[in-house]
């Protein structure tokens, strides 16, 4: 999880090569939609399951799993996806603080 100074968080998710192939099996095997898996085939995205629980997925839930993912500009085997909301560590933007705002209090 990436915290800006104001405590705005985001979430960092890396992919390796290695991590898309178990995927793309995972998905297939869990008979996800055939557009999933083959957006993760061709590497547009990977699957981050952001609550817990169901491991039998429907359809829609398959496609809110999927995050869009860019290459590293320097690396050709991993891949990124920065989501916005820290919701899948159930943190609360109230309770971030960010550097800026704990360095003030600290003075």
């Amino acid at each position: 999880m990436l915290v800006n100074e104001q405590g705005r968080g985001r979430l960092l998710l890396t992919f390796s090569a290695a991590a898309f192939a178990a995927q793309a099996t995972m998905t297939r095997v869990s008979r996800a939609p055939p557009t999933v898996v083959e957006r993760l085939e061709q590497r547009r995205a990977d699957t981050f399951a952001q609550e817990k629980g169901e491991s039998v997925l429907d359809a829609r839930a398959w496609s809110l799993a999927c995050v869009p993912v860019q290459p590293f500009p320097t690396r050709s085997d991993r891949y990124y996806a920065l989501l916005e909301a820290p919701a899948p560590f159930d943190v609360s933007p109230n309770t971030v603080l960010g550097l800026r705002g704990y360095l003030q209090g600290q003075a």
